[in-house]
This record gives structure tokens, sequence and C-alpha cells, in this order.
């Protein structure tokens, strides 16, 4: 892992780090919306990456939260306002932005990092918003969000994902990355996506919700969830898969 200073990564310490070379591969930015020491000491994250990078066909590379970065601050488009601080939104191994990758898949284990997502993206020349990305016509990297929090609730986490790995990322992972590089914007290939268990596709479903705020609310309120309804071809339930721990060896 290195000797990090003060959280912030320190790449030329790293023993052992996986630099592959980019051709002929499905290129996986795997992101630890946090400083660079908590996301090496998350053994799901260091999973994940050691899956993808095990493939012959696909590389692994990290990015990380700079140091400069900030939690909760508005996503800046790149070029906009001040300069980036260095490698935000960039990978570890090799600086380059997120956009030059196929995949952008986003280990989420608490619900505070959900707030510093939107700034990498964006610091990466990736559209943060899903919706954003959909609506703009143009090829973006897929964004996958997965890890505990993605798991408890995967809704916040569809606000910006194109899909969400409900329960253990191993099971999903090489289903993934089988179909090859896809766009989020072929309708086909979001559902092709969804017949993967474990995989919620947000794009697929219609949020139903109330026109008034809750009962009892005193202020303005966002309107109460009523249903999700699954759009044409999309699953009507996504079951949460889990590892049989039984089932691996001793």
């Amino acid at each position: 892992m290195g000797r990090p200073g003060r959280g912030g990564a320190r790449p030329a310490d790293e023993i052992f780090a996986v630099r592959k070379d980019w051709g002929g591969r499905t290129r996986v930015a795997l992101v630890y919306p946090n400083r660079y020491a908590a996301g090496m000491s998350n053994l799901g994250f260091l999973l994940i990456h050691a899956q993808i990078n095990a493939r012959p066909d696909a590389l692994c590379e990290r990015v990380f939260l700079s140091g400069g970065g900030r939690r909760g601050s508005p996503p800046r488009r790149p070029g906009a306002g001040s300069p980036n601080p260095p490698r935000e939104g960039r990978s570890l191994e090799t600086g380059r932005p997120l956009s030059s990758f196929d995949t952008v898949a986003i280990s989420l284990s608490y619900e505070n990092d959900l707030l510093n997502v939107p700034a990498i993206l964006a610091a990466g020349g990736v559209p943060p918003f899903r919706e954003d990305r959909a609506a703009s016509g143009s090829r973006h990297p897929l964004v996958v969000a997965g890890g505990f929090a993605a798991s408890l609730n995967p809704e916040p986490a569809g606000v910006f994902a194109d899909a969400v790995v409900v329960g253990d990322g191993e099971r999903a992972t090489d289903s993934l990355l089988d179909p090859g590089p896809g766009s989020a914007g072929d309708a086909g290939f979001l559902r092709e996506l969804s017949s993967i268990p474990g995989v919620y596709v947000p794009g697929g479903y219609r949020l139903a919700c109330e026109d008034s705020p809750p009962r009892g609310e005193p202020r303005a309120a966002m309107p109460a969830l009523r249903a999700i309804e699954p759009l044409p071809g999309f699953p009507a339930l996504v079951a949460r898969e889990v590892l049989d721990l039984r089932a691996l060896p001793p």
C-alpha cells in the first residue's frame, strides 16, 4: 500500500502496483470517493480491483478524492472557474481522466461519500448526472455504483449511476464486463445489463410520486415516493445477490 501522507496518495511508495498496457482491453476506473488511505483500507475495493485486473481482456486503475477535494462542494464543469485540484478525477496509475475509460465503477461504503461523487466525475470530464449524460447525445463511460451504501438504498446512487450493483460486487463484476464496452445511451445495452442478477438500472424505471408533501411536514419537501414502475423489458424486482460463503474453499 505504501506510506501515504495525511491521507493523500503516494504512488511512488507503492509496492506491487498493477499497471497494464491499454491496448485491446476494457478500461475500468475504480473510484473510491474518499482519500487514498480510506480506500486502500477497504477490502471490498481491493478485491474488485484485483478481480478486474486478473482478466486478460480488462484493466483497472484507481481514482481517489484528491487532497484538494472538499466534501459537498458543487460539481464544476471542466475548464470553468478556478482549475481543479491536481489529479482530481484522474487515475492514480497513469493520470488519465475518467472520460478516457470505458467504465467508471464507484465503490460506496458510506452514504456521506455520495457527496463527493459529482465533483470527482465532473473533474474527470464526465457529466455527473445520469439524465444529463443521456440527454447529451455524446458517448460517455458507463457509470456503475456498488458497495454497502449503494446496496442499502440504490436510489440515491441512481442519480449519477447508469447501473447499481445490489449485494456482493464479486458476483456481478465479470458479468458486467463480459459484454465488452457499451453505451449507457443504448436502451438495448441497458436492458442487457438489467438481466444480470443483482444489477439495478435506474433508467429502466419510472418513479411515481405523490403530488403533495408528506402529512405533517411543516415546510416544503420532496414528494413522497409511491411506487417504482419498471419500463418494458426491465425486471419488476431486483434481488440482492449475496455470496454463499459455504461454497468457498476453506
